[in-house]
């Protein structure tokens, strides 16, 4: 007997050693591997499998990420702060020991007069000033809401209230947050940064106050882009070419593109680079109604070289936006304008990352694209965007009040291709011709433009030693119908900002870098309201709480009292035996 007590107390001290050392082993591991559920809807408190990839890549340097948040902030915000305390929680974890993650409040009482000023000046961290209602007077809080990520010699900011690109809002709206973080460990995790180019009329002035319109010019590309590429200006007009250092092409509305201008983004993409265009053939006057014209492109034998064709009308369709109409000086309303192409996700070809995770966009006055079938032999083609099947072209868009859309009498409706990509290796419609004069070669250059022939003699000169690539390596070429869609004033719209932002960068993306960033960018974590419980749901919960714990004590006590019973006859048993 004594021989087998001595056993059960060895036996029960090897087990919680044992024990012990397991837990620790358990906690040491969920330090880099761990699980949880979310059941939100679309998995918004999860990492997604592109940023696991990109945190568990660094192994270069260390990376630290550094929150500096105020520790008193509004309560609409509070919560979103502690969902991105939880999420860098992550980044660290699958990081595998190369992520560090630290919480730094700038203006607590501790931290240094020093330390603050490094903090300002070596990274630009800066406090802003936010409002909270405190019982019926509004208090004026002073919060630092920034995020510095240094890497080797590199470093970056997040500021989750940037004038430009906001992460966050007043009301506890946080969209894009892990796009945003992500992109920028990829950005100084890279040795270089990839080139972006942007053809595009800027000479529309900036508007005089920072609340008007923006107007239709192209300014704002640049400011999205430079958040993750190097970006610059391109111009071909006197003759120079696309430059080397550019990975990928953006031409945004094109209007009356000389032959010789054509020529070099063909060489260009006979390079290998890839092009995206936004172009249509309207341009509309907005004043007191709307009135459409007919423009030149400049651009359209050179697409239809590599397969795409743009149309030469507009498509209408009854899913459209509406455009505000005022009736008087005080009131105004909104009237459907079948111009304003609306496509939900029933539209878009859900195996392309550019659109397949987008819930909607709205193209203006776009043209439909067509697929040539005898260019595209041998290269894949997807169909990006659609209109619906109640859709139409037309060749005056200007504006109608119409208490509703339908397409009018006699008209061919039917779904049209409004983007397409095709990737694969092209032939250049300039292949075995002479390469092109410029048109303005003798006009003098700017102060500031890029080195370039000063006279037609030298470019005449330049040419004659240049040979024309006639084929192209594997590349990628997509057009959409819609020049207006990613100018400044539908970029920064409240109502399509996020959409035509979303089009444009996932399209660049997926030709300078691929998909590893597309699927996480209009992720959105929103303050919910409270769902209304019944009577009935109020009761069974209450009852639930009253009578749950003693009911499941008295089941563990009958389960505890049975294998007792049964543990002492077997040992009884034993001893009678």
């Amino acid at each position: 007997m004594k021989l087998n007590r001595a056993t059960a107390v060895l036996n029960a001290i090897i087990g919680s050693i044992l024990l012990a050392g397991v837990l620790a082993f358990a906690g040491l591991d969920s330090l880099r591997h761990f699980a949880r559920t979310d059941l939100t809807a679309d998995q918004v408190f999860t990492l997604t499998d592109a940023t696991k990839q990109v945190v568990a890549s660094l192994d270069k340097y260390p990376l630290k990420i550094t929150a500096y948040f105020s520790e008193r902030l509004p309560k609409t915000i509070k919560p979103r702060i502690d969902w991105i305390r939880d999420l860098l929680s992550e980044y660290k974890a699958f990081g595998h020991g190369n992520v560090k993650v630290e919480f730094v409040d700038p203006g607590a009482p501790d931290f240094s007069p020093a330390e603050k000023d490094n903090v300002e000046k070596g990274y630009g961290v800066r406090p802003i000033e936010l409002r909270e209602m405190e019982k019926d007077s509004a208090v004026a809080l002073k919060c630092y809401l920034s995020i510095v990520l240094v890497y080797g010699d590199k470093h970056e900011r997040i500021d989750l209230f940037d004038e430009k690109e906001p992460l966050l809002d007043p009301s506890g709206t946080l969209l894009g947050f892990e796009y945003a973080l992500t992109r920028c460990i990829v950005k100084v995790s890279q040795e270089e940064l990839k080139g972006v180019g942007v053809i595009a009329d800027k000479s529309t002035p900036p508007p005089k106050q920072p609340d008007q319109d923006p107007g239709t010019g192209y300014r704002h590309i640049n400011d999205l882009l430079e958040k993750q590429y190097r970006v610059r200006d391109v111009d071909v007009k006197r003759g120079q070419l696309v430059p080397d250092d550019i990975d990928t092409l953006i031409v945004a509305k094109p209007k009356n593109l000389s032959e010789r201008e054509a020529f070099e983004i063909d060489q260009f993409v006979m390079r290998g680079g890839k092009l995206i265009v936004f172009a249509d053939h309207y341009d509309a006057d907005v004043g007191q109604g709307i009135k459409t014209k007919p423009i030149t492109t400049g651009i359209d034998a050179l697409l239809e070289g590599y397969g795409l064709k743009l149309g030469g009308e507009m498509v209408a369709d009854v899913m459209c936006g509406a455009v505000m109409r005022r009736l008087n000086a005080i009131l105004t309303q909104q009237f459907a304008y079948p111009f304003f192409v609306i496509v939900g996700p029933e539209g878009f070809d859900t195996a392309n990352p550019i659109v397949s995770h987008l819930k909607g966009v709205q193209l203006p006055w776009v043209s439909p694209v067509d697929i040539v079938a005898d260019k595209t032999q041998g290269n894949k083609v997807d169909k990006l965007i659609r209109s619906s099947a109640n859709s139409w072209t037309a060749t005056d868009g200007t504006f109608v009040e119409l208490a509703r859309v339908e397409p009018p009498s006699g008209a061919q409706t039917g779904s049209r291709i409004l983007a397409a990509a095709v990737s694969g290796k092209f032939q250049s419609s300039f292949a075995g011709k002479p390469i092109p004069k410029p048109s303005n070669a003798d006009k003098p250059k700017k102060p500031g433009e890029p080195d370039m022939p000063d006279s037609s003699e030298e470019i005449e000169k330049a040419d004659a030693a240049r040979q024309v690539v006639a084929t192209s390596p594997d590349t990628r070429v997509i057009l959409f119908g819609s020049g207006t869609v990613i100018n400044d004033s539908f970029l920064t719209s409240p109502q399509t900002g996020l959409f035509s932002q979303s089009l444009l960068l996932n399209a660049v993306d997926w030709c300078t870098v691929g998909d590893q960033l597309i699927g996480i960018r209009t992720r959105a974590i929103q303050n919910e309201g409270i769902e209304e419980v019944s009577d009935s749901k109020k009761g069974i919960a209450r009852w639930s709480n009253v009578l749950g714990l003693p009911v499941l004590l008295l089941i563990f006590w009958a389960i505890r009292r049975f294998f007792r019973g049964r543990a002492g006859a077997t040992y009884l048993s034993a001893a009678r035996g």
